[in-house]
């Protein structure tokens, strides 16, 4: 150990700077760790995270069949499955299903990305992938997006290794097997790395990648997604005339989801900004005396076209066929946008001079004041609401039996927010404000709603012989605002 210390030149400037960097930046990433991590505590989840919890109680082979019949690849829900098994079901076992690749990001950050492209570029994606508004959701949101995230950065910086060094099997296997996992996390997430995958095909026309290479990454990859391709067929075919979306998101908001922020400028100056990096690398690379493009700027520009490309497939898939397209599917991909952001930025040179560098280190201040308010705000409210959702929870649990039966008129709750978190009880969606229910005289009925119920449901109820006897009023169930009403007879 002392061998070690006094091999260590304690006098070299640069190596007592380049420590002081690191020191610094892994406070900081343990303080934004810590942002997130109080946040994991929350068991207040909407209906989509219930459908995460859903599938964690069917197990394994239940989970696939159960995903399989809805719309998702069933990679994460594994995790939620391995989580719940650990440290039991709540509200921390089932976000540190999605916590854990949040924390995996932040490590890869602080190794890979800071090895390849420096401090600066690390600093700024610590910054936007811990607290940007986005991010703060989905680092810790019961759902795959995530372990998306994670999978489509590791797979862009493969592709990265790939083009560095064409010749060496380590940047083909990093990629293949983060390629697959994003393609097991979501299907967006899969469109986003075919693009990637399309320029390896492109590169290999040019003779730039053996033909072997470009055939073992093909040739894995389908192999590899082979036992999922079939169910992932069949569930497109059957959702195809059932897909709940009747709208999807437009091009403004899809910019604005890559760098979402309630002051619109802000968004739009740091897309404009992504796209005017890769452009500068290019100039200066046709302008240079070989004219070659750099594999910065090609690696780049496919992040760029991959972050483009995932968009206008979603708008045009959501045009030509059915909706099928909202801005959260972007998220994954948002780790290459950002990517390019981060590193671009930080080649830009003034008579030799790296400003870009500090361009990309005010940027990452910058953004953490803009930012921290919001999540200020968010986790202050998401505390307030899961409080409020803790007592309401803690009153039906003390009301309702086992052999009650709930009546909703609300969709999500009967689809899995009741089955979440009453797991015992019997319920049914109710249409048409009871008109046509069939009241059994010997149960007991509630009902439970997120509006008050109105003088037309209340007539239904008395021309059958019951009346609503509102027990909670203005509560919190699924993160809504809910009504629970005991029906009594008169």
């Amino acid at each position: 150990m002392n061998t070690i210390i006094n091999k260590i030149n304690f006098k070299d400037k640069s190596f007592v700077k380049s420590c002081i960097w690191r020191v610094l930046s892994i406070v900081y990433a343990l303080y934004l760790i810590k942002l997130n991590y109080v946040r994991i505590f929350d068991f207040n989840l909407w209906s989509d995270e219930c459908f995460s919890v859903k599938m964690a109680r069917l197990g394994f082979f239940g989970m696939l069949d159960g995903t399989a019949a809805d719309v998702h690849p069933p990679l994460y829900y594994v995790f939620v499955i391995l989580c719940t098994k650990l440290f039991g079901e709540s509200g921390f076992s089932l976000h540190l299903s999605a916590f854990i690749f949040y924390v995996a990001t932040v490590i890869f950050i602080l190794t890979f990305v800071w090895n390849k492209f420096g401090k600066e570029s690390s600093i700024l994606m610590l910054t936007l992938c811990s607290i940007s508004s986005n991010a703060v959701r989905y680092n810790v949101e019961v759902r795959m997006y995530s372990l998306a995230f994670f999978m489509c950065l590791v797979s862009f910086c493969g592709l990265y290794l790939i083009l560095k060094d064409t010749s060496k099997w380590t940047g083909y296997i990093v990629f293949v097997i983060a390629s697959l996992g994003a393609a097991y996390s979501h299907y967006y997430a899969m469109i986003a790395v075919a693009f990637f995958y399309l320029a390896i095909l492109i590169l290999t026309i040019q003779k730039k990648i053996e033909l072997k290479k470009l055939i073992f990454t093909y040739a894995v990859t389908i192999l590899g997604y082979l036992p999922w391709l079939f169910k992932m067929l069949t569930t497109f075919a059957r959702t195809a005339d059932g897909f709940w979306m009747t709208d999807y998101s437009h091009v403004d908001e899809c910019i604005e989801s890559f760098y979402p922020h309630p002051y619109d400028f802000f968004p739009y100056a740091l897309f404009a900004m992504t796209i005017g990096v890769v452009i500068y690398s290019i100039i200066l690379d046709i302008r240079s005396r070989d004219k070659v493009w750099s594999i910065d700027s090609i690696w780049m520009l496919w992040g760029l076209i991959a972050a483009l490309g995932t968009m206008l497939i979603g708008i045009l898939i959501s045009v030509l066929i059915q909706p099928s397209f909202i801005t959260r599917y972007l998220y994954p991909i948002c780790s290459a946008m950002w990517m390019v952001l981060a590193v671009g930025i930080c080649k830009v040179s003034i008579s030799g001079r790296p400003y870009g560098k500090y361009i990309c280190l005010v940027l990452a201040v910058v953004s953490f004041i803009m930012y921290k308010p919001m999540y200020n705000f968010y986790q202050a409210a998401e505390a307030a609401e899961n409080q409020r959702f803790e007592e309401t929870l803690a009153q039906m649990r003390d009301m309702i039996s086992s052999d009650d039966v709930i009546l909703t008129d609300y969709y999500h709750y009967n689809l899995t927010i009741i089955d979440t978190y009453l797991p015992d009880n019997s319920h049914e969606r109710i249409k048409d404000n009871f008109e046509a229910y069939d009241f059994d005289p010997d149960t007991q009925y509630w009902f439970l709603v997120t509006h008050e119920i109105d003088d037309e449901a209340a007539g239904f109820l008395s021309s059958h012989g019951y009346q609503a006897e509102p027990v909670i009023e203005n509560g919190s169930f699924g993160t809504l605002d809910m009504y629970l009403y005991r029906i009594d007879k008169l």
